[in-house]
This record gives structure tokens, sequence and C-alpha cells, in this order.
């Protein structure tokens, strides 16, 4: 079984003042199929201003989910990390917990150490401006919705990333639209109303550490609802 995505599902409108809870996603495509690990989530709140905001992750029975309340009028940044830990996969395809010295005997190709980032934007009181890059890892910035289409930038280190895979899934549309981002990183979809789920991954091998893993695996997932 191939390492679960997390993402976040949150009213993406509200007043100063108001309560918020944040539902955080485990599975694939907007699809729960399990809980992630409390332990190794973290979640933080941006403020119009900049400020980051710790948030406690609240463990239920079937998700994990944040609370916050906005104080001000501004587009706000919610951002949850997970730390999905070292993986391998054997030559018949299996995803194994673990480096490949964990499972002797077994034709291991390749083993990779999974980390994600999950965003989405909450607008309360204004909708506009849209909040830039928070300097993560792996970051998708998104640019507010304009003739139709959706932009986003796809940045690794603050950098551009070229020739980048990413997905866009709309619920009720049976499969993806998928685009590679181009020579500034930025990348394109038509865009309607509903609720979208962008998503991209990024490997690079110079991150690997020998004897545990071969690359480090990023995966940046932005979420927005219209």
């Amino acid at each position: 079984m191939a390492p679960h995505n997390i993402w976040i599902e949150c009213p993406h409108r509200a007043r100063a003042g108001e309560e918020l809870t944040a539902r955080i996603g485990f599975g694939h495509n907007f699809i729960v199929q399990g809980k992630a690990d409390p332990l190794r989530t973290g979640a933080w709140l941006f403020t119009p201003g900049g400020k980051k905001v710790p948030l406690a992750v609240d463990a239920g029975e079937k998700e994990l989910t944040v609370a916050f309340v906005p104080g001000e009028g501004g587009v706000y940044t919610l951002l949850c990390e997970y730390d999905g830990k070292i993986w391998s996969i054997g030559r018949d395809g299996r995803h194994l917990r673990g480096p490949h010295t964990d499972h002797p005997g077994i034709d291991i190709t390749r083993s990779f150490y999974a980390y994600q980032f999950a965003k989405t934007f909450i607008n309360v009181e204004t909708d506009y401006p849209w909040p830039g890059p928070l300097g993560l890892e792996l970051e998708i910035v998104p640019q507010p919705p304009a003739r139709g289409q959706l932009e986003v930038a796809v940045l690794y280190e603050g950098r551009p990333l070229k020739g980048i895979s990413v997905q866009a899934f709309r619920t009720g549309d049976p499969s993806p639209y998928t685009t590679c981002t181009g020579a500034q990183g930025m990348a394109r979809f038509p865009f309607t109303k509903g609720s979208w789920m962008i998503l991209t991954n990024y490997a690079n091998p110079q991150k690997g550490v020998p004897g545990q893993y071969n690359e480090r695996y990023l995966t940046a997932i932005f979420t927005l609802k219209t």
C-alpha cells in the first residue's frame, strides 16, 4: 500500500472572532482511507501579517482536527505537515514501511523518506490579497482564479521547479487534470466552482542517506473550495 496523503478541509470564509475547526484528511484524492498519526502531524496558522501560530492537533476517533479563532480580517493560511518516515518499494510493487534493511529476502528497488506539506486559505471578511510563499521545502503557491483558469507556482526551497507534474482533482470528476510546470515553475488548469485539490511531488536523490533511503520524497497539496 502506497503512503497516504494528508489534506485540509476547512470553512473557507469566516468572520473575525469566529471559532473554526479544520479536518485533516488522510488517504487519496478526497477519499479518506484512515487517520494520520497525530504524533507525526504538525499544524500552524499564518495570519495576514505573516505571524506563524502553532496549533494543537486533536486526535478524534476517526480523524484529526485543529481549531482556531482568526482575530482580524484578511486571508489566512492554514498549514499542516506530515512526517511519513521511510518507505521501501519491492520489485513486485509493494510499498513497505522502513528501510530496505528491515526487509531481508525482499528485492527492494528503491527506498525514500516521505514528507508532506498541505495548505489551504481562509478568507476572513475579505477575499484578497492571497498570501505568497511560506518558504516551505516544497510548496504550491496559487494565484486567484481568473478567466476560467487557476494558475499555481511550484517552488522547491524557494526556487521554481520546471517540468514537474501537477494534478488537479475536483470532487465529482472521475479523473484529475494533469499538466507540467513551465520554465518559471507555473502550471495552469481550467477552473470551475467546486472543491479542488492541487497536488505535486518531488524526489531529491541528493538528500538520500546511504544504508537508509535513496531519496527524500516530498508532497505538496493545496485545497480550495469555491
